[in-house]
């Protein structure tokens, strides 16, 4: 009787803890809304996709600086295409930042991988790090505003993968000015 009422004790803590974790997993934030990951999915070459990422993190920087940025005439327009503008707590969005930069990087990686010889990929790398460049001091400043260490960390992570895609930059062949037909 008493391993009966044992087993029973187990498998409703059992049962309980399962139902946590679900509820917990449920709750996980994804970083791209459906639209941006959508955008992503179909796009076919991986520059495009770097554009789509930095556009990505523009628009939570947009939904963290300017509380009317979701009425702007730009942003309407970017709707059918973009989804809304991102919602959430200032921590929420600047961890979406942290990883859409981890994601794009990821992406360069598996490209570098599995495709070396893909002629975009260095041009979607000077890319990212161009705009990581002018990204980068907002990031600052948005470290420098807060007062959470949770968002300073995010932010830091960020600035810290902007710092790592430009020390990339010189290890990359130079590039090729394409030749003008006559």
């Amino acid at each position: 009787m008493k391993t009966l009422l044992t087993s029973a004790r187990i498998l409703v803590v059992l049962s309980f803890l399962l139902f946590i974790f679900q509820t917990i997993n449920a709750q996980k934030r994804d970083h791209l809304n459906a639209a941006e990951d959508n955008l992503i999915r179909e796009a076919e070459s991986v520059d495009i996709r770097m554009k789509i990422y930095v556009r990505a993190i523009e628009r939570r920087l947009l939904a963290l600086t300017d509380p009317q940025a979701a009425q702007s005439k730009e942003i309407q327009k970017e709707i059918s295409g973009w989804g809304e503008l991102p919602k959430g707590t200032r921590l929420e969005l600047m961890t979406d930042i942290k990883k859409i930069l981890e994601e794009a990087i990821g992406k360069l990686d598996d490209v570098f991988t599995h495709e070396p010889e893909n002629k975009l990929l260095f041009k979607a790398v000077r890319y990212l790090a161009s705009e990581g460049g002018k990204l980068k001091p907002q990031f600052v400043k948005l470290i420098d505003s807060s007062t959470d260490d949770r968002e300073k960390a995010a932010l830091m992570s960020a600035v810290e993968s902007v710092n790592d895609i430009n020390d990339a930059i010189p290890k990359l062949p130079a590039e090729t000015k394409k030749k003008p037909t006559h």
